[in-house]
């Protein structure tokens, strides 16, 4: 069965997923053979999106109005040859940002490819992919994004609140 078929079999439940309130993610458009514009406002998380300010910038502006967020881990697509070198992550980033599309800085298979978020921020700021500010903005929406996490705000801000005798005033629901 060819991808296109599969991503008719999976239209209708993914559908289904907002008005039952279900989070979702899908993997698509990290190759060129992945593009899937009808899927797109089924998915809160976008996995390895990176063909879309590459190649399809012109839908940037509806992601950021629906708030989905792009997952990029950089390794992988060296890994598998999605890209040939890192520094082209310059276009995506730039492009994300300037179009207000949030991104979460992951990696995949951490055991196989030896690699943890520590090594993929120092890479992308050692190339000047992006730089300190854009980071913190990375991982703010990865925990504004993150299915599991229930607060708006990211562990820092809330311990720093509690030390300071804060109360959390923030419901654990969003």
């Amino acid at each position: 069965m060819g991808c296109m078929a599969i991503a008719r079999r999976v239209y209708p439940a993914l559908s289904l997923c907002p008005r039952s309130r279900l989070n979702t993610t899908g993997h698509l458009y990290e190759t060129e053979e992945g593009c899937y514009p009808e899927l797109l406002p089924y998915l809160m998380r976008i996995g390895h999106g990176i063909q879309i300010p590459l190649h399809y910038p012109e839908l940037l502006p509806q992601l950021a109005s629906q708030g989905q967020c792009l997952e990029v881990c950089p390794t992988t697509y060296i890994k598998t040859g999605t890209l040939e070198d890192i520094r082209q992550l310059k276009v995506v980033f730039d492009r994300c940002f300037a179009a207000g599309v949030d991104i979460a800085i992951c990696t995949d298979n951490a055991g196989l490819h030896n690699v943890r978020l520590p090594f993929e921020y120092e890479n992308l700021l050692t190339y000047d992919i992006i730089n300190f500010e854009q980071l913190q903005a990375c991982q703010t929406a990865a925990f504004r994004h993150a299915f599991a996490w229930p607060y708006q705000h990211r562990p820092a801000e809330l311990l720093t609140g509690l030390l300071n005798h804060k109360p959390l005033v923030e419901s654990a629901n969003r």
